[in-house]
């Protein structure tokens, strides 16, 4: 039952991640390719 009610509480609370809004379509395989490794969020995230 706490199981339930934390993830309930969890995807209430979660807020929408804005960080792409789409200003790089058609950028490129490349620059898709890079953009994993071009911020500090992006490196935390693939090494946790």
């Amino acid at each position: 039952m706490i199981r339930i009610a934390a993830s309930v509480l969890a995807v209430l609370a979660a807020f929408p991640a804005i960080a792409h809004t789409g200003g790089a379509i058609g950028a490129g395989l490349a620059s898709g390719l890079a953009h994993p490794f071009s911020g500090l969020d992006h490196l935390l995230a693939m090494i946790a």
